[in-house]
């Protein structure tokens, strides 16, 4: 077992055992820890979050809340997971401080991908899937870049994003599926930049190589 499932269910334990949840099922609960968890892993300095920030949540834009807020508008919520209070949210703060303040940036991000496919898994995403369809694309797309018209894991931009460090541009295809928001939020967290559009597939430039692959329609 992967030491990132062994964090992620020390991580779900200790969530469960808080009392946080209130009225949230699991999956929006599960949802708004992994933006939480985005909000310690992002890097706030940056020039595009601290203008961000100082434009639009000046008033308080150093809360958890805010920034969390934040995260889910870059990502395309047009309505917020839950509204969860400020309390709340610095409680889950200090709730993933006790267990990822003994890891690294890199085992953060790994914690973040476990629970990002946990909540995947459950929308009848593999994993597996994922990282193959992903190593094709990368292999295949060699020194070009990337449509995605089916973003459900971002794996292939990931990949490609590793190997080549943003030097060719990514595309996402808005869709409909209900965790399109956390496929965005994980390329914001690995630090990938991919332009959003709308449109059928005849109307893209083809100077990138097109992914389609969803694994849910297959049998």
């Amino acid at each position: 077992m992967e030491e990132s499932h062994i964090w992620l269910g020390e991580l779900l334990a200790r969530a469960q055992a808080s009392q946080l949840q209130g009225e949230m099922t699991d999956a929006q609960f599960q949802q708004v820890l992994l933006y939480v968890l985005a909000v310690q892993i992002v890097d706030w300095d940056s020039p595009k979050w601290v203008k961000e920030r100082e434009t639009k949540y000046w008033v308080y834009h150093d809360t958890i809340q805010a920034s969390v807020h934040m995260l889910m508008e870059h990502c395309g919520l047009a309505e917020k997971i839950t509204a969860c209070d400020e309390q709340t949210y610095e409680q889950l703060s200090v709730l993933l401080d006790e267990l990822t303040e003994q890891l690294d940036g890199e085992e953060c991000l790994n914690l973040f991908d476990a629970l990002f496919y946990f909540l995947a898994t459950q929308a009848r995403f593999d994993r597996r899937h994922a990282q193959i369809s992903g190593a094709l694309a990368t292999g295949l797309a060699r020194d070009e870049g990337l449509i995605d018209l089916e973003p459900y894991s971002g794996e292939a931009f990931v990949k490609h994003f590793d190997l080549h460090q943003g030097r060719f541009a990514y595309v996402l295809v808005e869709g409909s599926a209900a965790l399109h928001h956390l496929t965005r939020l994980r390329l914001i967290v690995q630090g990938v930049n991919a332009e959003l559009i709308q449109g059928l597939p005849n109307d893209f430039k083809c100077e990138s190589l097109s992914l389609l692959d969803n694994p849910v329609y297959l049998k």
